[in-house]
């Protein structure tokens, strides 16, 4: 413990280095968001005023952000949707206290509408389309009438594949491509994260159309598993025409068996089905053994597809089952998370945060991607009442 309390000063240091070069025009996921989620909950952590303080000041920021460009950028991953989730979330865990009611009445109807036009179009990714919007209406106190909307409209625009499977079908965020008879299984962008949304939903509406839109997405994901043989359950994508073809994927948050575990508890939790729990247990426990950082594909320590995530999501599952093979395994992947952030800190202060082909290993302080995220997720492993901020990626 006295290890992890250091690192997480040493992130803590090295994020008030970085809060002169925040990107004050940023969204959840991007720095400004992912410090304000990590101030305020590692302030109330170690009862430091000074972090809250830091916060605060970024919540005004906030504000103003959504007051100035609501309509031009509703994204959940960088715009007024996510941001309007965060104000949402941060209000609910008592951080902060203001009259929002001016603010959210002109964002919901924004939201609302944004959300139907995505639908309408096909786009229901999470991170970049309709179902960040749903997301949206679902913190603190939900507006019932704007989430019916919103899932009837989803429930009218589904697919069915071999007459009883309900899907949406690939929506590719970069060139707005529909893929007609690509499902992808992403919890970053495609069917698990429509799955974990409408169990949300359904734990505070449950209504019986409700029930078995849920029930037919969450039975679509399981027909969509690897057969025996293969390096992980499930796929990246299932191409319908072709049937299950033994795809492994890498392991992550925003594709492989970890992210799909999260949605497959959360729909077993809302339908009080065990089997849909077994099911994630199952991805779960064959991941264990997925230690080889090449094989899964993972260079960089951040929550989207680098260590971090993997450590926050096996956390999370040894806090909801108390099973000890799954908290074995989490100081591995907190060592390997920790050495990955130390790496090259003079070149790269933020660490081996965040990588991508174009650039190699690069600056990042994001939630997503970025060193807020990774502190958030070592914090979680510190304090137990350091766990809610993961409901921003459906965890």
């Amino acid at each position: 413990m006295k290890n992890l309390l250091i690192e997480l000063e040493n992130i803590n240091e090295r994020i008030n280095n970085h809060l002169k070069l925040i990107n004050r025009k940023g969204g959840l996921l991007d720095d400004l968001g992912g410090i304000t989620l990590f101030k305020f909950y590692y302030g109330r952590y170690k009862n430091n005023p000074d972090d809250i303080s830091v916060a605060n000041s970024l919540v005004d920021i906030i504000i103003n952000n959504i007051q100035a460009s609501a309509y031009h950028n509703i994204k959940y991953s960088n715009g007024s949707a996510g941001l309007g989730w965060l104000l949402k979330h941060l209000k609910k865990e008592d951080f902060i206290d203001f009259e929002s009611g001016d603010i959210f009445s002109d964002l919901d109807e924004i939201i609302l509408e944004y959300s139907i036009k995505e639908l309408e179009k096909g786009n229901y990714d999470f991170l970049h389309g309709a179902m960040g919007g749903l997301h949206y209406f679902l913190e603190d106190v939900p507006n019932l009438p704007s989430i019916q909307i919103i899932c009837s409209k989803l429930d009218e625009t589904k697919h069915q594949a071999h007459n009883k499977y309900s899907f949406w079908p690939f929506y590719n965020i970069l060139d707005h491509t529909i893929h007609e008879e690509t499902i992808n299984l992403g919890l970053s962008h495609g069917q698990p994260s429509i799955v974990s949304i409408l169990a949300s939903v359904y734990k505070i509406f449950p209504q019986k159309n409700l029930k078995k839109l849920l029930e037919d997405a969450v039975q679509t994901v399981l027909f969509c598993k690897n057969t025996s043989g293969s390096y992980s359950i499930f796929p990246p994508r299932f191409i319908i025409s072709q049937g299950t073809k033994n795809h492994t994927s890498r392991m992550a948050w925003c594709y492989g068996d970890p992210g799909i575990a999260c949605s497959l508890w959360n729909a077993g939790e809302a339908l009080n089905n065990k089997v849909l729990k077994k099911n994630a247990l199952e991805c779960i426990n064959n991941s264990l053994n997925r230690k080889s950082l090449t094989a899964n594909l993972i260079k960089d320590a951040g929550l989207c597809h680098g260590s971090a995530g993997i450590l926050q999501i096996f956390n999370s599952f040894a806090n909801k089952t108390n099973n000890k093979s799954i908290e074995n395994i989490i100081p591995y992947w907190q060592g390997v998370t920790t050495e990955l952030i130390n790496t090259n800190t003079e070149e790269v202060p933020s660490g081996f945060s965040a990588w991508n082909e174009k650039n190699g290993y690069y600056n990042d302080f994001g939630l997503l991607q970025g060193l807020s995220g990774i502190g958030l997720a070592l914090l979680s492993l510190a304090d137990d009442n350091s766990f809610n901020w993961q409901r921003a990626l459906l965890i």
